[in-house]
């Protein structure tokens, strides 16, 4: 039908430039963080490589071994029973 049709393509032509704006925008972020980087002194506590370490510790270790948890809280039965887990604790005390 026209009406299909016409909503058809104006799905099409909002996703496309949604998406041209989004890669706009990531190239020029690029561009920025290349050409123009950020000059920032660290403290002289904490020197850059350890600072480094931890981050890179957090990203690499930390985070994906919180994602199985994250995402197994989606689960209603897992969810309701450490919801029961939690509140039978603290009634306990």
């Amino acid at each position: 039908s026209y009406t299909g049709c016409a909503v058809q393509l104006f799905f099409l032509y909002f996703f496309i430039s949604a998406e041209l704006s989004l890669l706009t925008i990531m190239c020029y972020d690029r561009y920025v963080s290349i050409c123009k980087p950020l000059h920032y002194r660290t403290p002289p506590s904490i020197s850059s490589t350890s600072l480094e370490l931890v981050v890179s510790f957090l990203y690499s270790v930390v985070l994906p071994a919180l994602n199985p948890l994250i995402y197994s809280l989606r689960n209603k039965e897992l969810k309701a029973e450490m919801w029961t887990l939690m509140t039978g604790c603290f009634q306990e005390h």
